[in-house]
């Protein structure tokens, strides 16, 4: 659907008043090629979290197709400010006024949407949000899949609708591709209703959406966690293997700049640094954790592919396990509590 252009001088009056309704950026903390990080809040942030997300912007950017001209700006500020910014209660962040809003110091979702706006995706709510998730870190325990007609016809900002919308576009993304969806993203807009974005649909994936929601009921209930496409992590050279043993050992402490966090979780803030794995042939192997400082730590070992053949495996740091590995490749995250510090070794021997 076509944008309307607006007449010069409504135009001017438009872009003056939401230069008024636009709280001021806090100050910069970082700033790097893709992404400038700004709070005003002195609260700790593990080194590792301004270039990782830097990256990540970098990493969106290929996979959208856009173009990124100027650092985006990512404001971690507090929950008051966050629902003035955002207009809107009940929020971890949002994407509004060219500017990436947060409650957490790491937050890929918001980032996945600077990232589509500049490729000029606006798109129908359900899908911006669904691709959100799905090029985002998150690890949800206790959803639900709902019906995807509920989600498309229905949407609300819940964690199920999220969830559903993001097993709906993956599954789209590996149906089709990342182009097909693109090119769907920028022909819609957010606010389009059902009867409109349907009509976009069949255009640009070659199918009618009523046929991609049957066949969507066939395909698997993914964790959020394996159906997201970890770009960064998967990405990363690999560390070799010596003989018929892998080692990875990961300097685990906020002052590295590697390490993302604090992040939020259950059972409090965590710290957490990505190696990436490449196996030749199916193999089994022993798998043993060390962690030089106490309090919850391991690592999870994920393969890079689709979400319908997933492995995805927990190992808490002091353990050994025999594990049974197929071929592929795997992104590693190595995790601990932020207030520890310490090196952690994941050893793996055929």
């Amino acid at each position: 659907m076509p944008r309307t252009r607006l007449p010069g001088a409504t135009l001017l009056a438009a872009a003056a008043a939401l230069q008024a309704c636009t709280p001021e950026l806090p100050a910069t903390r970082w700033i790097g090629s893709f992404l400038l990080y700004a709070t005003d809040l002195d609260v700790p942030i593990c080194e590792g979290t301004f270039p990782v997300q830097d990256r990540l912007v970098e990493a969106l950017a290929e996979e959208f197709g856009a173009t990124i001209e100027s650092p985006i700006p990512f404001a971690l500020v507090t929950p008051d400010e966050l629902e003035d910014a955002c207009d809107r209660e009940n929020l971890l962040g949002c994407y509004t006024r060219g500017r990436a809003y947060s409650a957490r110091v790491y937050h890929p979702h918001e980032l996945v949407h600077a990232v589509a706006d500049a490729a000029g995706w606006d798109g129908p709510s359900p899908f911006a949000e669904g691709l959100a998730e799905v090029y985002s870190d998150t690890a949800w325990q206790g959803v639900e899949r709902l019906p995807i007609a509920d989600a498309l016809r229905s949407f609300e900002t819940t964690r199920d609708h999220y969830y559903t919308m993001s097993l709906f576009v993956r599954f789209l993304l590996d149906r089709h591709d990342i182009e097909a969806l693109g090119s769907f993203m920028a022909a819609t807009r957010s606010d389009d209703p059902f009867d409109d974005f349907a009509a976009a649909f069949a255009e640009h994936f070659g199918e009618p959406l009523e046929a991609a929601m049957e066949a969507f009921e066939g395909a698997p209930t993914c964790s959020t966690w394996t159906n997201r496409v970890p770009l960064v992590e998967c990405a990363q050279p690999e560390i070799p293997w010596e003989g018929s043993v892998w080692t990875a050992e990961v300097d685990l402490a906020c002052s590295s700049d590697e390490v993302i966090g604090p992040l939020d979780d259950d059972d409090g803030p965590l710290m957490a640094a990505n190696r990436t794995l490449v196996i030749d042939e199916d193999i089994d192997v022993v798998a043993t954790v060390d962690y030089a400082d106490s309090g919850l730590a391991g690592v999870r070992i994920t393969r890079c592919g689709p979400c319908w053949d997933p492995v995805d495996l927990q190992l808490g740091a002091g353990s050994e396990r025999s594990v049974s590995l197929p071929a592929g490749r795997y992104y590693l995250w190595f995790i601990a509590e932020a207030d520890t510090a310490g090196a952690m070794r994941l050893s793996l021997s055929r």
